[in-house]
C-alpha cells in the first residue's frame, strides 16, 4: 500500500511537472487518493478528513497571509516602495556594480513585507529597467531581482505562520533559521552579483509599450521603515520581553503605521482599500493552502502513517552528516512542487518526517531546500513574470542561479547540522 501511495505521489508531481494540472487542484485530488488508499473500507471518514478536516486546517496560516497582503497593499499603494528604489537608485548613481546591490538590498527589504506576483510586477517594472540601464544583460538582472526576492521572503513573516501550523515548530525557532538562511541567501545574492554585475554589457532589451501605475512620489523619510516594523516587533518582543509577539498585530501595526505617516486624512478609506484588494491579492496563495491542507491532513492520518512511516525510515538521515548529504543533494527536488518544497508535495513529506526527525530539523530542512524553489523554480509565477518582462526563459534562470542557491543550500544544513542536531 505504501508503494501505492508513492505512486500517486509521482503521478501528481508528474501533472505538475508538464503543468497538466494545477498544485491549487493536484494537491486536493492527491490528498483524496492518499486518504483513500489505506481507508478504502472507511471511504466516507477518509473523504470528510480530508475536506472537512484538511480544507480548514491552515486556518490561522491562511489569516496571516490576508494581514500580510493588507500591510502590502499600504506599502505599495502609499508609494513606500517606490520611494524605497529611488532612494537606492539615486545613491548608486551610474555605478554599475553599486546599483545592482543598492537594488537587491531595496528588493529584499519590500519583499520582507511584500508577496505575490502583483508586488512582484509592482516592483519588477521600475527595478528591472534600472538595473539594465546600467548595463547588466537581461539574465543577470532577472537572477539578480529573484535572488533579492527570495532573501526578503525569508523574514516574511507571515510565510513563518505557514511554517510553524505545518510543522507544529515555535516561531521563535522558526525565526532563527530564517535569519541565518536570509544571511546566507543575502551573501549568495551578492556573489552572484560581483561575478555577473561587474562589467556593463549592451542589451537588446526593450521597455514594455505600457508601464503600470506608480503611486505617489512624495513619501516622508519616516515612513520608509514601514516594510520592517513587523519583522522588528517579532524578533525584538522576543528579545525584550521573552515572548512571541503576534503576527497578525504586528502586521495592523505596520499597517496602521504606513498610512498614518503616508495620508492621515484618508486613514480610513485607505484602510478599507487595503483589505479588499488584499484580500483579492492573496485569494490564489489561501487557495493554494487550502490544498496544503488537505494534502497535510491525508499523509498524517493514522492509516497512512502506518504505511508510509516504515518506507520513509529507511531512508531518513541519522547523523548530522547523512542529513546535510541527504538533503543537500536532494535539494533540486525543491523544484516543480517536488518532495522537498513546502508548498507542494513536501508538505505532505514533511509532516510524515516529523514524525522520525524532530519537527524544528525537518522545518530548517524545508526551509533551506526552498531556498531553491523560491529562487529558481520555473513553474513559480513569479520566475514566470520575470521572464517574460526581460526575455529570457525561465529554464535559463534556473541553470544561472542554482549554483549559487545550491552552496548556500549546502552552508545553511551544515549550519543546523552541527548547532541544533537534537
Amino acid at each position: 500500500m505504501g508503494w501505492l501511495i508513492l505512486l500517486v505521489f509521482l503521478v501528481c508531481a508528474g501533472l505538475m511537472f508538464t503543468k497538466r494540472l494545477s498544485a491549487t487542484l493536484a494537491l486536493p485530488l492527491m490528498a483524496l487518493a492518499i486518504a483513500l488508499i489505506p481507508g478504502y473500507a472507511q471511504p466516507v471518514e477518509a473523504i470528510t478528513a480530508v475536506f472537512g478536516t484538511g480544507a480548514p486546517r491552515l486556518g490561522a496560516a491562511m489569516i496571516n497571509m490576508v494581514f500580510g497582503a493588507i500591510l502590502a497593499y499600504i506599502v505599495y499603494t502609499t508609494g513606500i516602495a517606490e520611494q524605497i528604489i529611488k532612494k537606492a537608485a539615486e545613491l548608486a548613481g551610474d555605478r554599475t556594480l553599486a546599483v545592482a546591490i543598492l537594488m537587491a538590498a531595496a528588493v529584499g527589504v519590500l519583499f520582507v513585507t511584500l508577496a505575490g506576483l502583483g508586488s512582484v510586477i509592482m516592483v519588477g517594472t521600475i527595478v528591472l529597467p534600472i538595473l539594465m540601464g546600467v548595463g547588466i544583460r537581461p539574465l543577470g538582472a532577472a537572477s539578480i531581482f529573484l535572488l533579492a526576492f527570495a532573501t526578503g521572503g525569508l523574514w516574511n513573516i507571515a510565510n513563518w505562520g505557514f511554517y510553524s501550523q505545518v510543522l507544529g515548530v515555535p516561531l521563535d525557532t522558526i525565526a532563527t533559521f530564517a535569519t541565518t538562511n536570509g544571511i546566507l541567501l543575502g551573501l549568495a545574492c551578492l556573489a552572484f552579483i560581483l561575478v555577473h554585475a561587474r562589467r556593463p554589457a549592451t542589451t537588446t532589451w526593450a521597455m514594455p509599450a505600457v508601464a503600470p501605475q506608480v503611486g505617489p512620489q512624495a513619501v516622508p523619510g519616516i515612513a520608509l521603515i514601514t516594510p520592517v516594523i513587523p519583522v522588528a516587533l517579532m524578533l525584538g518582543w522576543r528579545f525584550i520581553v521573552g515572548k512571541p509577539f503576534d503576527i497578525n498585530t504586528a502586521f495592523s501595526i505596520g499597517a496602521a503605521y504606513g498610512i498614518l505617516t503616508t495620508r492621515p486624512r484618508e486613514f480610513a478609506n485607505t484602510l478599507v482599500s487595503a483589505v479588499h484588494e488584499g484580500i483579492k491579492n492573496v485569494a490564489p496563495v489561501i487557495g493554494l493552502m487550502i490544498g496544503i491542507g488537505m494534502a497535510v491532513t491525508a499523509l498524517m492520518s493514522d492509516p497512512v502513517k502506518a504505511v508510509m512511516t516504515p518506507l520513509l525510515e529507511g531512508v531518513a538521515p541519522r547523523t548530522p552528516l547523512a542529513y546535510v548529504l541527504f538533503f543537500g543533494l536532494l535539494s533540486p527536488l525543491a523544484v516543480y512542487r517536488g518532495p522537498l518544497n513546502l508548498w507542494g508535495l513536501g508538505a505532505g513529506v514533511g509532516a510524515i518526517l516529523t514524525a522520525i526527525l524532530p519537527p524544528h530539523l525537518v522545518m530548517g530542512a524545508l526551509m533551506s531546500t526552498g531556498m531553491i524553489q523560491g529562487v529558481s523554480d520555473p513553474t513559480n509565477t513569479h520566475n514566470v513574470w520575470t521572464g517574460g518582462f526581460t526575455n529570457t526563459d525561465v529554464n535559463d534562470i534556473l541553470k544561472r542561479t542554482l549554483p549559487f542557491v545550491f552552496v548556500a543550500v549546502l552552508i545553511a544544513l551544515a549550519v543546523i547540522a552541527t548547532t541544533r542536531w537534537a
